[in-house]
């Protein structure tokens, strides 16, 4: 059932999908990602840019990511670039785990995932960084090249100007298939049903209107406000040093 989204991916020209897995079958070579799943990522991104993998109400992995609170300029500086590429590919991965075994409401194998981001605190620094929307533009090419159609439906949540303008940069790395699946929401009226509505209260996090624990609540407290800027900075310091 997996090569069924190489093949949805190119539109079911055959030698167009055979191409994109053969080229993918090297990349994940390249990359060593035969032990992914098992691979323990630095401290500091665990800290910095936590996710929780939770399910959705008919059983589809759920990934949340505080994305806007994220800070990619501070993880860049302390020099953590390639790590933190694997650890957004040990996230799909991750997710695409959840999946094995489990069938969809309709008896098919599970072959996608829900996502939800949260743009909160993302500020205009990120579009004027060129490391910044390299790292972006790296992580997109990523997915679009080695993990077509796996992505079954993107909430984006608390959108600003600042994403406006980053999704603009973004949205050309992108198939069409991806961007029809991404649901753009800017207040917690809009985003809050909708969200209890496909997950159930349990598996979403307290700060999202759920009951469910969560790996977010280092960068978000259940009020939604931001960690201090002073905080995130003795973070990054002590663990970097820690470090080296």
């Amino acid at each position: 059932m997996q090569l069924i989204r190489w093949i949805r991916a190119r539109e079911n020209d055959l030698d167009l999908a055979e191409s994109m897995f053969r080229k993918s079958f090297k990349w994940r070579e390249e990359n060593d990602l035969e032990d992914i799943l098992t691979w323990e990522p630095p401290e500091i991104l665990k800290r910095l840019s936590p996710y929780d993998l939770n399910t959705d109400k008919d059983g589809f992995p759920v990934v949340i990511v505080s994305a806007g609170r994220v800070d990619l300029k501070r993880i860049l500086q302390a020099g953590y670039m390639k790590e933190f590429i694997r650890y957004n590919i040990q996230t799909w991965e991750r997710a695409m785990e959840k999946m094995k075994g489990r069938l969809t409401p309709d008896g098919v194998p599970m072959t996608q995932y829900v996502c939800v981001l949260d743009m909160e605190g993302l500020s205009m620094k990120y579009v004027a960084s060129i490391k910044v929307i390299e790292l972006i533009k790296t992580a997109i090419q990523n997915f679009e090249s080695n993990y077509p159609e796996i992505l079954g439906k993107c909430y984006v949540i608390n959108v600003s100007r600042a994403f406006q303008i980053l999704f603009g940069i973004a949205k050309p790395l992108m198939s069409g298939r991806t961007i029809q699946k991404i649901e753009i929401m800017t207040t917690e009226e809009k985003w809050k049903p909708v969200l209890l509505g496909v997950i159930d209260a349990n598996q979403l996090p307290e700060c999202y209107g759920g009951t469910a624990s969560s790996n977010l609540h280092s960068l978000i407290g259940y009020s939604m406000k931001e960690k201090s800027d002073t905080f995130v900075e003795n973070l990054v310091q002590n663990l970097t040093n820690a470090v080296f």
